[in-house]
């Protein structure tokens, strides 16, 4: 081949010559090549110039074999001069010893002639693509000329293969480039991309995908654009070394790349995900990749049906596949598979990596199982499943995901599932919304449904949550008291309420804070607020949620805000019923100073009661549930009429002390909507030394639970089985004995994965 094949080099040193050679590279950087015996350790390497050892690197490779002895190359850097001394050796044997000039052939080095010592292509291939990393990068010589021009002669001699297509490039981020090759017919795997040139030598560290059947590959190259375009671009590949000259490969958008992933065929999914994940792990992108990962998804799903059918008959069929951040994915499905035909379900990630999903499947009544078709056989059973993995953490989360479905023959299926919603909330919502049967909750969640619906909620209720705050009237500016009450669409008692909190002696020194977490409703609260403000004088800060992020979520972010040293949470749909109901619960809480939290008694529309502590049941299944003591009782109920230390307390209505909610840090924010965050923040305080305490002598009316029966996912889903479920793993531990009324719960916090 040219310049090597031509002829042999002059530098092969036969047997009969012993003589190394001393080639210079560049200013004090030399190659040393002679033969030793076979089996020597190469990295016990020793040079001495005039008595001086030559420090480290110092890096020797073989260069090919005989049956007994094999020629070495080693890379030094050194100030040598012909007449200096130089010693050689390798593990003990000693290769060159004299004066430069006379034991080594010493001369300027051929790139040609130091790549003809190797025996074929493959072997120059490999030789040159190490020789170009050696003296760039460990002997740290990218800046030197004379190495650049040396490194670029070693890629000249090996006369690169042509490619059809000189390639494209896709400007990601500052300092971020995908190149894109098409043509790859003869290349293989590609083991290192290297950009050489006037911009200096880079090598790419970067993600790369290969798809074979397309003879197109990727790579993602950390390199400016300016040098790329200053410098060849060096694929080396097994035997081989392709080379883009400066300035060849072309500009291109981003939708050369929908087009190109379009055109993949069956090699689609993989170049999407690859595309998905690999420019998710950018930080600053170019202001298209956000609208660009979009429409990759979109032709994702657009591409194929998210359903495997088979002949026999087997089908298999994706209804949502949603993946977190973190990497949990849940898959709900189906299978119809009468003749047990189908071998596996996998999750393919980029690069190819892939998660089995058989180990995995929960059997589940759904609502994503389509009926049969009245044409087809009445054996045909569509069976329902749910599917919990751990996959690697996603770049690019709630996007579009890769199956492949294969039978015990071998057949296989690929299947793309696209994304339902790109909100962490809305997805959310369809997991929890897609189990039919309530009583198949508690086995989903803990197969790990629990951990991606968590994940999910986490991700939604993070962050920045205030829209707005607005000040009506001026606040005392040391309240005796914060009000915190959360709004959620319904706004009937708002009226009641508030004029009931006025007509107490003392409200001007209470902070009132009404938190908005249905953004919908927030101009007709504001109207509402002002328009009763100018009656009673009552003033209030109203705090207006980006969304409906929950109860827990609206306690905290009015609580966060406030500055009493007392925090009053209080439900909308609560209305005092006695006259001076804060001061009434401020005394109780001061009469004892171990008391964290105080509640009240709180009564139905018809005078019975709806609250006068709370308890904890055990049903025969063994799962545990929130118990109102003495509920539906007379008002005058003796029993319900004693000042008490509770087991816990509702949070309807709640006086706690600023120190003890600060200690536990407030409402846990893991429950969804609404349920248990009360219960919750009760064992906190308990566990954190605190009592509680029940105080009847201050009462108020309740209208249950207005709010939340108006909440869809709370009425539709298995919100309130998530809640349960998470509290009783949290609280009360699996061992515990089954049990109609459980009177002192463990007050030892159980961690639980969720």
């Amino acid at each position: 081949m040219g310049q090597i094949s031509s002829r042999e080099s002059r530098l092969a040193v036969s047997p009969r010559d012993k003589r190394p050679a001393c080639l210079r590279i560049a200013p004090n950087l030399f190659v040393l090549l002679g033969l030793c015996e076979l089996h020597r350790d190469l990295k016990d390497i020793s040079i001495v110039v005039d008595g001086r050892a030559v420090k480290s690197p110092l890096i020797s490779v073989p260069v090919r074999e005989s049956d007994t002895r094999q020629l070495v190359l080693t890379l030094f850097s050194a100030a040598l001069e012909p007449e200096m001394h130089l010693s050689w050796s390798i593990s003990g044997e000693l290769l060159a010893d004299g004066m430069a000039a006379e034991a080594a052939v010493f001369e300027q080095a051929d790139a040609g002639d130091l790549l003809g010592a190797c025996e074929d292509r493959p072997a120059r291939v490999d030789l040159a693509r190490k020789l170009i990393e050696f003296i760039l990068v460990y002997m740290k010589r990218s800046d030197d000329p004379e190495a650049l021009a040396f490194a670029d002669a070693l890629a000249d001699a090996l006369e690169p293969v042509a490619l059809p297509d000189a390639g494209c490039v896709v400007e990601l981020a500052p300092g971020s480039m995908l190149l894109v090759v098409t043509g790859l017919s003869d290349i293989g795997g590609v083991e290192s991309v290297q950009v050489l040139g006037e911009g200096g030598f880079r090598r790419s560290s970067g993600r790369s995908l290969i798809l074979s059947e397309q003879q197109t590959g990727f790579w993602m190259l950390d390199i400016p654009r300016d040098d790329l375009w200053r410098g060849s671009v060096l694929l080396w590949s097994a035997g081989q070394m392709h080379r883009i000259e400066p300035g060849h490969a072309r500009l291109v958008d981003t939708s050369y790349l929908l087009q190109l992933c379009a055109a993949s065929g069956p090699d689609a999914a993989n170049a999407i995900q690859w595309l998905k994940n690999a420019v998710g792990l950018l930080g600053k992108v170019n202001r298209k990749l956000p609208g660009f990962l979009r429409e990759l998804d979109a032709s994702a799903s657009a591409s194929k049906m998210p359903v495997a059918a088979f002949p026999g008959p087997v089908s298999v069929g994706l209804t949502a596949a949603v993946r977190t951040a973190e990497g949990h994915m849940t898959v709900f499905g189906w299978i119809e598979d009468p003749h047990e035909l189908m071998d596996q379900i996998c999750w393919i990630g980029p690069g190819g990596t892939s998660v089995r999903l058989n180990d995995a499947l929960v059997p589940v009544t759904h609502r994503g199982v389509p009926k049969p078709d009245t044409t087809e056989s009445d054996r045909a059973i569509r069976r329902g499943f749910c599917a919990t993995i751990r996959t690697p953490a996603a770049s690019v989360a709630l996007g579009s995901e890769v199956f492949r479905v294969s039978l015990v023959s071998g057949n296989a299926k690929t299947l793309v599932v696209g994304p339902a919603t790109g909100d962490a909330r809305v997805a959310r919502d369809l997991l929890l919304s897609l189990p039919a049967d309530p009583e198949q909750s508690d086995s989903l969640f803990e197969s790990g449904l629990a951990k991606t619906v968590s994940a999910l909620h986490g991700t939604f209720v993070g962050g920045d949550r205030i829209e707005r705050q607005v000040e009506i009237g001026e606040i005392a500016a040391s309240p005796r008291v914060s009000i915190v009450i959360p709004l959620y669409k319904n706004l009937a008692f708002l009226r009641a309420q508030y004029s009931a909190l006025a007509m107490e002696k003392d409200s001007a020194r209470d902070e009132l804070i009404y938190v908005v977490d249905d953004p919908e409703s927030a101009s007709r609260v504001e109207a509402q607020l002002r328009a009763m403000h100018q009656l009673y004088g009552l003033a209030c800060r109203v705090i207006v949620h980006r969304a409906n992020f929950g109860y827990a979520p609206a306690v905290n972010s009015g609580a966060g805000l406030a500055r009493a040293g007392h925090l009053l949470l209080l439900n909308s749909d609560v209305v005092p019923t006695t006259r001076a109901p804060v001061r009434g619960l401020l005394r109780a809480l001061a009469r004892r100073p171990n008391l964290g939290a105080v509640g009240p008694k709180l009564l139905f529309a018809n005078g019975t009661i709806q609250h006068a502590g709370l308890g904890f049941d055990r049903d025969s299944r063994g799962r545990v549930f929130n118990r109102s003591l003495f509920k539906g009782y007379p008002a005058d109920h003796r029993a319900a009429n004693r000042s008490a230390r509770a087991d816990a307390l509702t949070g309807a209505c709640l006086l706690i002390r600023r120190d003890a909610w600060e200690a536990v840090g407030g409402l846990s924010e893991d429950y969804i909507v609404g349920d248990f965050e009360d219960t919750d923040l009760c064992l906190k305080l308990r566990a954190a030394g605190w009592l509680l305490g029940y105080e009847p002598r201050v009462s108020l009316g309740h209208y249950e639970r207005q709010s939340i029966g108006e909440h869809q996912l709370h009425r539709t889903s298995c919100a309130a089985q998530y809640n349960r479920w998470l509290h009783q793993n949290r609280w009360f531990p699996a061992q515990m004995p089954s049990a109609r009324q459980i009177a002192t719960p463990q007050i030892t916090k159980v961690t639980v994965s969720a």
